[in-house]
Formats: C-alpha cells, structure tokens, sequence
C-alpha cells in the first residue's frame, strides 16, 4: 500500500501500474483507481499530441465540463462548480502520481522510435553493402577474365618461340660462346615470362572456379617419390638436401596433373626460401583410418606472414616467381576436398600441411604412366635460374 498525498493506493493498484505499456493503458488505470460516475472520459495526450482515450461505461458518456491537467484531460459530467473543484482537488494526487509512468512512456517511445530508425539505416547499409559487394565481384570477375584472356593469348606466341630456340642452342653450329650466353638468357627469360603466364592463368582459374578437374585413382606414393626424385639434382646444386620419406602404395582419386602442380610449387617454395647447407623434409603417411598426410617442412628464411596466402621472394632478380603458389595450391587442395595448413616463423622455416579425407583402394586396371611435363619444365626452370645465378656471382 502507498500513500500518495490524501490518496492511497493498494498493492493491487501498483501491480497493474507497473503492467502499464502504453497512454491508453495509463487512462484506463486511472478509471480503475479512480471509480466516479462523474466522470465520462479519460484522454492522455503522448509526446506527438495525440490523445489516447479511455470512457465509462455508454450512459456516462455525457459531460458538460473538462479539466486538464499536465497532459490529462478529465471529461466531467458535473453540474455545479463545488463538485468539480472537489473532484479535481481529489484526483490531482493520482494525475500527478501517473505522470511518472507518463514520463516511462515517452522515453519507451523515444526509444522504439530511435530502434526503428536505426534497424531502417542498418538495413539501407545492408542494401548499400550489398550492391556495392556485387558490383564488386562483377567487376573483379571481369578483371580476371581479362587477365586470362590476355594471358592466354601471350603464352601461345611465346611457347612457339621455345623448341626453335632450344634447337639453335642444342646445334651449337656456327655460335660462339658469347652468343650461346646470350642465348641461354633468352631461354632463361622466355621461360621465366612462361611460367609466370601459367601461374596467372591458374590463380585466375581458382578465383573463377574454372579448374578443370580429370580425377582417376593414383598411385600418389609414386607420383611424389617420381617428382622429388626429379629435384633431387636441382636442390643438391643449390648445396641442399632433399629428404623424402613416403609410404608405399597410397592410392588417392586425384587430378594427376593439378597435384603435381602443387608439388612442384611446394618444393619450389621451399628450395626458394631456404639457405646453402639446410635440408627440406617431405613426408607422405596414411593413418588407420585411412587419412593421408602430405608435410613438406624446411628449416630456413621463413616468412614474416603466417596466414599462408602468398610467399614471395626472398631476392629480387634471382627466382622466377610470381608468389601466386601457395594461392593456387589451396584451390587445388580445396577442389579435391583436402585441408591447407602453413605456418612459418622468420629464421626457423615453414611447414605446409596438406590433408585429405580417405585414401582410395587400388585400382585394378593399369594406370597410365605420367608424363610429368609440368615437373621437366619447372625443373629446367629451376636449372637455367641456377646457371644465370651462377655467371651473376662467377660461382
């Protein structure tokens, strides 16, 4: 119970007070404190001026007087002035009691009004957003097709240029060594400008989901020992070693030619950020439940950046590199359902993880033998790079 002034109000009376959400509602509780058959109608005015009405009962609705107060107005049905100032002496308590919840009201629909507005502007922003990531994603697919379009018609030309090149310089009639040098960085260069054609047209692939993916069961055991067999010779010019330690016979459905792609950028990566004297490890394993695990792990530069998205060069002007490799590596692991792990620390080495779900069981036709063009090709890659760093330095 609480006393307000002359005017007391019961337990019951502050509980619907409290229940009060809105000014009709507020009107309504006045009624119901406030029982007189003098009075007919109870308005409450909210912040906009807008009246919120509540009445007795059909045969009370006459009323010959008013009376405001704050925001409330009273619709009497009083005769004589006496009456009316004793009704409003009485009910000026509970109105000025119902002012607090008056004031609870505004500030809700102050804030609603406020919440509104907000979730208005958030969803134009939304929109906004929208659009504008669309017509980003338009124009960077464009961009890429145009980078692919151009790259492509620049690799055909150069690549017609390369077997009467290496032809001249196989013969050797008529060359002085001067112009076998010349030659020989020619071929350097035009291989360089291919390889970083192919690595453009592949991250333009991944990024437009354009790979091509020709998946058969393979021998991958075999196909990683052929390759690193293949750059066993290249690391051991550069004073490193190359340590391979594969399980035997695990078969996985693959793309033969997208895996050795990413081999080959693995170990290139690797050869490239490491230092004279140091090892790179590869490893191969199948667990029991049939989960193969490819580590590759050196122990040399590392890099500033662990996220794993691009590695770049370690000396401007010595590798052929367009630092697109572990990119393109990720979507091809990510096509053939595999996990991307890299990590690195300056001065300690990187470790590339690559994990794929289940290994296969073996096929029982012949597979067909691997070429292995794209390895030849980044192997020669690699030799001419060390013979051009080997005249740079007279080694």
């Amino acid at each position: 119970m609480l006393r307000v002034e002359n005017l007391v109000l019961r337990n019951r009376h502050l509980k619907s007070f409290i229940s009060v959400n809105d000014y009709r509602s507020l009107a309504q509780w006045i009624f119901r404190v406030y029982p007189s058959k003098a009075i007919s109608q109870i308005a409450v005015r909210d912040n906009f001026g807008i009246e919120h009405v509540a009445q007795a009962s059909p045969e009370q609705t006459e009323s010959s007087r008013i009376y405001k107060i704050s925001r409330f107005t009273i619709y009497l049905n009083v005769q004589n002035s006496t009456d009316l100032a004793k009704i409003q002496k009485s009910i000026a308590p509970l109105l000025k009691f119902a002012e607090v919840k008056l004031q609870e009201l505004d500030l809700i629909g102050k804030r609603n009004r406020q919440s509104a507005v907000n979730e208005a502007e958030l969803r134009l922003q939304a929109q906004k957003f929208k659009r504008e990531k669309m017509q980003l994603r338009h124009f960077n697919r464009e961009r890429l097709k145009l980078l692919a379009r151009f790259s492509h018609d620049l690799k055909t030309p150069l690549s017609m240029l390369t077997l009467p090149l290496e032809s001249i310089i196989l013969s050797g009639e008529g060359i002085s060594p001067k112009i076998r040098a010349r030659l020989e960085k020619m071929k350097f260069a035009l291989y360089s400008i291919l390889h970083s054609l192919a690595s453009a047209l592949d991250l333009t692939a991944s990024e437009l989901s354009h790979f091509k993916s020709h998946r058969s069961i393979q021998n991958f055991s075999e196909l990683l020992v052929s390759i690193c067999s293949m750059y066993d010779i290249v690391f051991e010019s550069y004073g490193m070693r190359l340590n391979v330690s594969v399980e035997p016979n695990i078969y996985f459905s693959l793309d033969p030619l997208q895996i050795e792609k990413v081999i080959n950028n693995l170990l290139n990566n690797a050869l490239k950020h490491n230092m004279p004297g140091q090892s790179v490890e590869v490893l191969l394993t199948c667990d029991a439940n049939r989960r193969i695990l490819l580590r590759i792990t050196d122990n040399g530069l590392g890099t500033i950046a662990s996220t794993g998205n691009l590695l770049k060069t370690t000396k401007s002007g010595v590798f052929a590199s367009t630092g697109l490799g572990l990119g393109i590596v990720r979507e091809i692991v990510k096509n053939h359902q595999g996990k991307f792990y890299f990590s690195s620390k300056p001065g300690v080495g990187s470790t590339v993880e690559l994990h794929f779900s289940k290994a296969a069981k073996p096929s029982k036709k012949s597979l067909p033998k691997l070429g292995l063009y794209h390895t030849l090709h980044e192997v020669e890659l690699l030799s001419s790079e060390r013979s051009q760093l080997s005249r740079k330095h007279k080694i």
